[in-house]
């Protein structure tokens, strides 16, 4: 049993290289791993500036798309609404750190996932607590990339907060 949050960098730099992860997403490696493992889940997110520091309309900081589900095509259309907008500061660390923890005290102004998890789901990817939650972070930076971000998440506290729910990264 787990669940499988594909979290991707929207940032301009990503541009040339988004159709080619929405389309390997949506038509290949979703379907493909529901096929492989039972009691799959998946969801999706994106980022693309630090939550502190949004720029412009077109910025989403760290964005929820779809909650872990049984439900492939809901993911596939949530992952379809993905442009590339945003950077240069991608928060790979917060949103690492935010997908374990749902937390978003640190980013007052950020909506929570949407539709809020149940009772039994855990983080901002809205993983299940009994299942094994799984992290494919997709991007073309370093996690270090957002370091001039105003709110700090250390690789430590990214570390402290995956393994506190059993994630695998």
């Amino acid at each position: 049993k787990a669940d499988v949050y594909f979290l991707m960098d929207s940032s301009v730099s990503m541009g040339p290289a988004i159709d080619g992860v929405r389309t390997s997403l949506a038509d290949t490696i979703v379907p493909g791993i529901m096929a492989a493992i039972p009691d799959l889940e998946v969801g999706a997110g994106e980022f693309d500036h630090c939550p502190d520091q949004l720029n412009s309309a077109g910025d989403v900081g760290i964005h929820h798309l779809a909650g872990t589900t049984s439900d492939a095509m809901a993911v596939a259309d949530a992952i379809a609404t993905v442009t590339a907008n945003g950077g240069p500061s991608e928060p790979y660390l917060q949103a690492m750190w935010l997908f374990a923890t749902g937390d978003i005290t640190l980013w007052p102004a950020m909506p929570p996932a949407a539709p809020a998890c149940g009772a039994d789901r855990i983080g901002y990817g809205c993983v299940r607590d009994s299942a094994l939650p799984i992290l494919v972070m997709i991007g073309d930076e370093p996690i270090t990339q957002a370091d001039n971000c105003k709110i700090k998440v250390t690789s430590l506290m990214v570390s402290d907060a995956l393994n506190a729910i059993g994630a695998k990264l």
